[in-house]
């Protein structure tokens, strides 16, 4: 009795050893959905004692896509959920949709388990929470994510996200992304990176809550979608656009519609309507409507008549419009740039700056050409071929002058000393560089040497081989002269 006691004992032992190791396996993790309400991702499928309404598999590689009810495997009981809570450190590669339409959901509990470190796409994750009141994602690493179009699209019980760590660099969508959040009383985007993004489409549609928005470091080169944008944000007083390259947008309608509240919006010369379609209900006809308070620099007020990109410009006396040009309340400085024949210099003419930016000029010959000369403000500081402005706080120039390479001759010929003799006029230090080469062409090494001005020749070392290529360099390593070929034998 005793043996078949201590027998039973230890087959359970086994047992409950290999149950063990199953359910935590870490390619077993499982979400977990109790009749209270709670759903609980964990390593293992065992659960807690509570009665189980449903048991999921969780794919940590998979990405939904809301496509012909491509959901969630718990979207069937979304409604169900209250409370999720991620009891173990999961790792997946995607969460879009994972809590799509879950309106009745309350509160997410040790999301901190949830690492994000490996997801590219977060599309659709919060959309329709609207019971969420608080949502804590400022540990999301967001590295990878290439997609955060309708992420919190109908949170509306949210008042703050934190979005500090958000690194939106490999980002292209954010449509729909803060959509009908009506009770965000603040938002920070001002860190978000944007110089991927294609869409920002409704992106703060229904923020109405919001009373200052810092869009003013937006990248916007590669944007071609904006419809919607900023409508329905009634608490909005003023927008600094004025970062905003909008050549490749050909959508802007709606893009402040409703925005009753708005007086002024800022701008430069980069905002531009030349890629909307000129067609009688074209892509901004409603771009402006029900702007009422709406007023441009030079004191044109809202028109019902005109809620199109007629009016989408700088207000100057000559050509109305509902903007305000940036320059004219921000105080800033012109520096001036001049260039010579044989090159370019960017950016080019006068460059209005920021008071304490910083302006970068680059330099660039033209073929057959070299940088001559740099001066700022009148004072040569060498042949650069970039030069930065550092804390402007007055105007400036910079005038660059080019000049021709110098065009010098060389010939080659081997010594029987072993020495291979160059003949070359050079009237400023130069470098010499012999490339050798085998009778099948192979490049075999490389020899250089520096040369005085007015040297007349020089000797490098012959090595045994088919041919040498000569070349001269000036002290940037630019050719003077075309290779000379010396044939040294067969």
């Amino acid at each position: 009795m005793k043996r078949h006691f201590l027998s039973v004992c230890a087959a359970l032992f086994a047992l409950t050893v290999l149950c063990s190791v199953t359910a935590y396996a870490a390619d077993n993790v499982c979400a977990i959905l109790y009749d209270d309400g709670t759903m609980v991702f964990q390593n293992g499928d065992t659960p807690d004692g509570r009665a189980v309404t449903k048991t999921y598999e969780v794919d940590l590689n998979a990405l939904y896509t809301g496509y012909q009810s491509d959901y969630a495997p718990w979207y069937d009981e979304r409604e169900s959920v209250r409370v999720v809570n991620f009891a173990d450190k999961i790792s997946p590669k995607a969460t879009a949709w994972w809590f799509y339409a879950c309106s009745n959901l309350e509160r997410v509990d040790n999301i901190q388990n949830l690492d994000t470190v490996n997801v590219m796409d977060m599309s659709y994750m919060f959309r329709g929470c609207s019971g969420l009141t608080v949502l804590d994602v400022s540990h999301f690493d967001t590295a990878k994510v290439t997609n955060m179009s309708n992420m919190f699209y109908g949170c509306s019980g949210l008042t703050a996200l934190d979005l500090s760590k958000f690194n939106t660099a490999n980002v292209t969508n954010m449509w729909q992304m803060f959509y009908n959040c009506g009770g965000l009383t603040a938002l920070d985007v001002s860190h978000f990176d944007t110089a991927n993004v294609t869409i920002t489409a409704a992106m703060f549609y229904g923020c109405s809550a919001l009373t200052a928005l810092d869009v003013s470091q937006f990248d916007t080169a590669n944007v071609m979608q904006m419809f919607s944008m900023f409508s329905g944000c009634g608490g909005l007083t003023a927008l600094d656009l004025s970062n905003f390259d909008t050549a490749k947008v050909t959508d802007m309608d709606k893009m402040f519609y409703g925005c009753s509240n708005l007086k002024t919006i800022y701008t430069s010369d980069k905002f531009l309507t030349i890629s909307i379609p000129e067609t009688k209900d074209h892509n901004s006809y409603n771009m402006f409507n029900n702007c009422t308070s709406l007023v441009g620099g030079n004191g044109t007020k809202f028109d019902s008549n005109h809620t199109d990109k007629a009016y989408a410009r700088i207000d100057t006396p000559s050509a109305p419009g509902y903007f305000t040009d940036i320059w004219d309340v921000v105080k800033s400085h012109i520096i001036t740039a001049y260039v010579g024949e044989g090159g370019t210099v960017t950016p080019a003419g006068d460059c209005r700056v920021r008071a304490g930016d910083n302006q970068k000029y680059v330099m660039t010959p033209n073929p057959g050409y070299r940088v001559q000369s740099v001066r700022i403000d009148g004072v040569e500081i060498g042949a650069l071929s970039e030069y930065v402005f550092q804390n402007v706080i007055r105007d400036h120039n910079i005038v660059v002058s080019f000049e021709r390479l110098p065009q010098y001759a060389i010939t080659a010929a081997a010594k029987s000393n072993g020495q291979l003799s160059v003949t070359l006029t050079n009237t400023a230090p130069v470098t010499v560089a012999v490339s050798y080469f085998n009778t099948s062409g192979k490049f075999l090494s490389a020899d250089m040497k520096a040369v005085p001005a007015n040297a007349g020749s020089v000797e490098l070392k012959l090595l045994n081989v088919n041919r040498a290529r000569v070349s001269m360099f000036d002290d940037q390593y630019r050719p003077l002269c075309d290779p000379y070929v010396s044939i040294l034998g067969a």
